[in-house]
């Protein structure tokens, strides 16, 4: 909502202060004096604001399957709940898959192999 349009008068901002995006906090940023200093410090993991995504680790042939643009079948223990997840060839972020309901399997969405 405009404020100043439901008042009736002008009115501009003079200052915004974002507490939070998503993952990111405020309390946990770094200014460009520390950054300079303390680079490493500052860098966050590739995966860092989709934490929120449900994890699934894939084998070395789902890899390369899923680097081709190419579904995977879901494990047959596995249960998926949601649209998007996160995954893992070993320990290593691989990308972001997407769960398709309809086949049970997994396409590839955005990949970082």
């Amino acid at each position: 909502m405009d404020i100043g349009k439901y008042l009736g008068i002008p009115t501009v901002m003079s200052l915004l202060i974002r507490t939070h995006v998503g993952a990111f906090k405020l309390e946990d940023a770094f200014t460009t004096e520390e950054i300079g200093l303390l680079p490493h410090m500052a860098l966050l993991s590739i995966d860092f604001p989709i934490k929120h995504l449900p994890k699934y680790v894939i084998s070395d042939e789902e890899a390369v399957m899923i680097k081709q643009g190419k579904q995977i079948a879901v494990k047959e223990d596995e249960e998926i709940t949601e649209k998007f997840i996160r995954l893992y060839k070993d320990k290593e972020f691989a990308g972001i898959g997407r769960y398709v309901f309809s086949e049970h399997k997994i396409a590839p969405h955005k990949v970082v192999l």
